[in-house]
């Protein structure tokens, strides 16, 4: 996942063939690629074993922590991206086992809080429970803990050019040619051609998507990019 966001956008500008320079701004194209970018990534998470739609990453509780930031930013520290929802939460004990963390009850919350409870091992898994916008995790440890945090992401803003797609390098034709379809629906133009394109796209390149090899995906996109001239 290494193509930039200054990178896709020059791709996109070849593909929409701009009759005067700058015909769309950078912004416009960058809102069109972050659209497209994400339903490409929502399409991928929907196909069994495509690595996409869900992610599993390592965390450091701190010691005395009872909440860890759902801020994006970068393991162990934080999850690199934002949580959409939790899938589970395991605890890493020192034998390098994963050990599940059971969701916290308001009854619990209770007496942890009211006990002012503090474990000294780190293997005692905590108790967790979304509150934005945090995670809160307790009873808290005297130890740092290491947490094994499996989520469902959404997508995370482009910052700025040296952003990077969410989607694999393999998918960034179809992410730009998609974002290119869309800026000429900008233009009101209203040809069939582009639906068909569309179209062509979604029912080809996502049909057997998690067995298709790279130079397939790149031969449906050139041939959509050549038989309807985006």
């Amino acid at each position: 996942m290494s193509t930039t966001l200054l990178v896709a956008r020059t791709r996109l500008r070849v593909m929409i063939r701009e009759t005067t320079p700058n015909q769309w701004s950078n912004t416009r194209l960058n809102d069109l690629l972050q659209d497209s970018d994400w339903e490409t990534y929502k399409k991928l998470g929907r196909i069994r074993n495509a690595g996409y739609g869900e992610l599993e990453e390592d965390i450091t509780l701190a010691a005395d922590a009872t909440t860890f930031s759902l801020t994006p930013g970068s393991n162990p520290t934080a999850l690199t991206k934002n949580l959409k929802g939790i899938i589970g939460i395991d605890l890493v004990n020192s034998a390098g086992e994963n050990v599940p963390c059971g969701e916290l009850q308001s009854e619990d919350e209770h007496f942890f809080r009211t006990t002012n409870a503090t474990v000294a091992s780190g293997d005692v898994p905590p108790l967790y429970r979304l509150r934005r916008p945090s995670i809160l995790f307790l009873p808290p440890a005297s130890v740092a803990r290491t947490l094994r945090v499996r989520y469902r992401p959404r997508t995370t803003a482009f910052a700025d050019d040296t952003a990077t797609l969410d989607v694999d390098d393999d998918y960034v034709p179809y992410v730009c040619t998609r974002a290119a379809i869309f800026a000429k629906l900008d233009l009101g133009e209203t040809d069939p051609m582009l639906n068909q394109a569309m179209q062509l796209l979604e029912d080809e390149l996502f049909a057997d998507l998690a067995h298709m090899s790279g130079e397939g995906r790149t031969q449906i996109v050139k041939r959509v990019d050549d038989s309807y001239q985006l």
